[in-house]
């Protein structure tokens, strides 16, 4: 298993967590509008990095449910 970057797109903007999975095809097989990225994007920076891997708990798997296929 390994943690893949994803981002949901809203069109003026995003949600970006990590989800732990054994492959990006598993992420976009179980949640359809997700966006998979297997390397951080170049604009990426520290505060990015701590606020989508601070998406965790009930909460986000609640709203990660309304994506689910």
């Amino acid at each position: 298993m390994a943690n893949y970057l994803t981002c949901y797109d809203y069109g003026q903007g995003g949600v970006w967590l990590y989800i732990e999975a054994d492959s990006p095809s598993q992420i976009t097989a179980t949640y359809r509008d997700l966006e998979v990225f297997e390397a951080t994007p170049p604009w990426w920076n520290d505060e990015m990095e701590r606020m989508a891997r601070s998406h965790k708990g009930e909460t986000w798997k609640k709203w990660l449910d309304q994506f689910r296929r």
